[in-house]
This record gives structure tokens, C-alpha cells and sequence, in this order.
């Protein structure tokens, strides 16, 4: 069952300045309180693998990567998920007067049987917060 969150902001800054800032997974644990940290992974397409905050370690691909225009991730594996069995996201930038809007929408896909539809609706609750609190310190970051 696949639960999905999206929040975005306005950020006073070029699009190519929010897309490096945002798609650096060095940097990634500075303003996304999901994550822990994260290694880009050598070879093609552009990997990484994030160490997050609940015990979680899952290794991303991207799929689209279309600097500074939009992102697509997609989970490879998933290690110590729990009921999270895959996740992704995308992340939109687009300019708007002198800044960018930036959208960060992310899912997750809940394994679990009969009691995915309860633990969907924790994780529900849990990645929308997620989200928000992402993008706002992202914002915040960048308009230091």
C-alpha cells in the first residue's frame, strides 16, 4: 500500500542553486530530518544510499535527473525497513520571480498484510510532517 506526502515553498534563490543544494545527498541530513546521512553509490544512473532516522537504510536510483528541472527516485532495496518495503519521491523547481518553487512530494509502499491499512495511516501522519518540516529547512538553509 503506497502512502504519499507532498509539500513545497517559495526559495529565494535560483533554481540551480535549490536543485544542488537539495539533490547533494552529502548534505542531505542538514535539512531533511528523515536522514541520517547518505553516500552517492559509484556508476550510472546516480545512486545513493541513505542511512535513515528510523533504523532504515535504503539505496536510491535515480531515474529522472534533469538539473535544475525535476528529479525522480526509486528505492533499489530496502534494508531494516520494517513495514516499509520500497520508497520513492520526486522534487520539482521552477522559477518564480527571483526564486524557485520547490515541491518534494515522497512515498513510501507499506508491506504488512492486514495490518498495512493501520500502518499505513501512522505512516501517513508521520511523512506528511516529514515532508514539511524537509522543505522548510531547506528553505531556511538556503536563505541564510
Amino acid at each position: 500500500m503506497d502512502v504519499t506526502a507532498a509539500a513545497e515553498v517559495t526559495i529565494a534563490a535560483p533554481p540551480e542553486t535549490v536543485f544542488d543544494f537539495t539533490q547533494d545527498w552529502s548534505r542531505r541530513s542538514e535539512w531533511d530530518p528523515e536522514v541520517l546521512g547518505a553516500e552517492d553509490i559509484p556508476g550510472s544512473p546516480r545512486r545513493a544510499r541513505v542511512r535513515m532516522r528510523r533504523g532504515a537504510t535504503i539505496a536510491f536510483a535515480h531515474v529522472v535527473d534533469e538539473r535544475p528541472r525535476r528529479v525522480v527516485v526509486e528505492s533499489e532495496s530496502v534494508e531494516r525497513g520494517g513495514p516499509i518495503v520500497a520508497a520513492g519521491g520526486s522534487a520539482t523547481y521552477e522559477p518564480d520571480g527571483e526564486g524557485t518553487r520547490y515541491r518534494l512530494e515522497m512515498r513510501v509502499t507499506v508491506g504488512g498484510g492486514v495490518m498495512a491499512k493501520m500502518i499505513a495511516g501512522v505512516a501517513k501522519g508521520e511523512l506528511e510532517r516529514a515532508v514539511r518540516a524537509a522543505v522548510a529547512n531547506a528553505k531556511a538553509a538556503l536563505e541564510r
